[in-house]
């Protein structure tokens, strides 16, 4: 008897988280990806490059911000700002930002760098980035993707 009431308490508790989860889907669906983007401040979460975390590299802090430092707040009027951290110096920024007309690639002036990148997944708490970045002394782009939470 027992036995059957923990795997009826265990069902339940399955369909509830279940229906939990597809109710949190349904509620980011029924945002815009303008909304998505504007509503808070993104935090720098990992930079990967080539599918590596970019920490990983020799000389990464020369090359790249720390991504644990950097501060994104898009607007809904098309700027920016932020903010990073890179050799120990905390780095402002302002610019523009737009979205294609799909939603699907985002293009602007990020950081003094005129770019545009593809957006692979954009939640309420998830954004990632994904582009190409051309390294020093390196004889081909690699792919390059950026991880903000909040």
């Amino acid at each position: 008897m027992k036995l059957t009431t923990i795997r009826s308490l265990l069902f339940a508790l399955s369909i509830l988280s279940f229906l939990t989860s597809c109710e949190k889907d349904e509620e980011d669906s029924e945002l815009s990806r303008t909304e998505l983007l504007t509503a808070e401040t993104w935090n720098g979460d990992r930079i990967l490059i080539g599918g590596q975390d970019a920490a990983d590299y020799p000389g990464a802090a020369n090359l790249v911000p720390d991504p644990k430092s950097l501060r994104i707040t898009f607007n809904t009027d098309g700027t920016f700002t932020g903010q990073y951290t890179q050799n120990g110096q905390t780095i402002p920024a302002s610019g523009n930002w737009e979205l294609s007309e799909d939603e699907q690639t985002i293009t602007g002036d990020f950081f003094g760098l005129a770019s545009e990148a593809e957006i692979e997944t954009l939640t309420t708490s998830n954004l990632n980035l994904t582009t190409t970045v051309q390294l020093p002394n390196f004889p081909f782009p690699l792919p390059a993707e950026l991880r903000l939470v909040r």
